[in-house]
């Protein structure tokens, strides 16, 4: 802009100077035409002595004349030979200038696309940059956590923890404390792997040894229940066996009492008859009852959360079947079913077949392995006792 103002106006200044010669010229034809007529008219009161004089005069005025007039005629010769070349010069500035904004607009505009580059350049690498403190910040409270104490659970922590090390070791650090900093943590790290290790091999030791002693208790418990045997009746003794699952006849038993008392009445049958009905069609709902509880397919049981956040299984009440079981057959059978439906859930929830147990029948809950070998030492004790020689 300021190359084409300048040319503007010199362009000007020339136009102004062309039309002060031109001025000029004109004033001094002007001047020649009015001095030629008083000349003349001064030639008739002339004296003829002075008459060659007045010619000389005139000659070197029309000389002088010619000689400016030629001077001029070259000035502005030359003067507008100056403002051709000006004017080419000018055209030609503006076909540079021309290409010079064009050039200049190009320039600009790529330098604003690359102005623009390298501010999302900038801004992605400020976000680089923050996520790299975040998870800076995460790994050092990672360490802060794990100088609080060590256990089963920090070993995988420790795991990650390596892990996030070995990714900003590749990073490229240029911050000389920063690297002063990993590496203390590398150090730290190594350290506290080794007071790991230090606390998990004992613990790995102690583990394998509690189940080697849980399965020697388990094979102990074995034989103590195939020592005492399943008793064919109930048992008089509080510690005995008892088969898991195994559904109860007596209450099915009461039921049919119940259930055809009305009838014995009418038909007046013997004791012994009303007994074997009673009887047979308290094994008939028993062995279909028995039937219900080794299908796989229904299991009337629901996960519930307590108060401390641990899901458990209980019994659904709104199990349809078992509704119907009680709306039929009364309190006592639901009940027997529903215990005989908990105890296989506990101890064979893939089988659904009665397994036998250590019981203690005083309290109602498994018998305690002690229990259980104080109880056949007294038997043995008892049985001595009652030998004869």
């Amino acid at each position: 802009m300021e190359l084409e103002h300048h040319t503007i106006s010199k362009y000007s200044e020339a136009n102004v100077f062309l039309k002060k010669v031109m001025d000029q010229k004109e004033e001094m034809l002007q001047q020649f035409i009015k001095g030629m007529l008083i000349l003349k008219l001064n030639l008739f009161h002339i004296v003829p002595l002075e008459i060659s004089k007045v010619q000389q005069v005139e000659r070197d005025y029309l000389e002088s004349m010619s000689k400016d007039y030629e001077k001029a005629i070259l000035q502005l010769e030359a003067r507008r030979n100056e403002l051709m070349s000006r004017e080419k010069d000018l055209q030609k500035g503006q076909e540079d200038n021309y290409i010079e904004r064009n050039k200049q607009y190009f320039q600009t505009g790529h330098n604003d696309m690359a102005i623009a580059e390298q501010h999302r350049a900038d801004e992605k690498m400020m976000y680089l940059a923050e996520e790299h403190k975040k998870e800076k910040e995460k790994l050092h409270k990672k360490i802060h956590d794990l100088e609080r104490g060590l256990g089963a659970k920090q070993t995988l922590e420790l795991e990650r923890l390596k892990g996030a090390l070995q990714v900003m070791s590749h990073i490229r650090e240029t911050d000389l404390e920063e690297m002063k900093k990993l590496e203390a943590i590398k150090m730290e790290l190594h350290k506290k792997k080794e007071e790991l290790e230090g606390v998990i091999h004992p613990q790995q030791a102690l583990v394998v040894q509690e189940r080697k002693t849980n399965d020697e208790l388990q094979d102990a418990r074995k034989k103590l229940i195939s020592w005492i045997g399943c008793p064919k009746k109930a048992p008089r003794a509080i510690i005995s066996v008892k088969r898991m699952g195994e559904l109860e006849i007596k209450p099915f038993l009461e039921a049919a009492k119940r259930k055809f008392s009305d009838e014995v009445n009418e038909k007046k049958a013997t004791k012994a008859q009303l007994r074997e009905k009673w009887q047979l069609k308290a094994i008939e709902w028993c062995s279909t009852w028995d039937d219900c509880l080794k299908d796989p397919s229904w299991h009337p049981f629901k996960v519930v959360t307590d108060k401390d956040g641990k899901s458990k299984e209980i019994l659904d009440g709104e199990d349809e079947k078992l509704k119907s079981l009680k709306d039929e057959f009364g309190d006592e059978v639901h009940d027997a079913v529903a215990t005989a439906l908990k105890e296989l859930n506990e101890c064979n929830p893939s089988g659904r077949y009665p397994i036998p147990e250590l019981w203690n029948f005083r309290e109602g809950r498994k018998a305690t392995l002690k229990e259980g070998v104080s109880h056949l030492i007294r038997q043995w004790i008892l049985n001595k006792g009652k030998k004869t020689y």
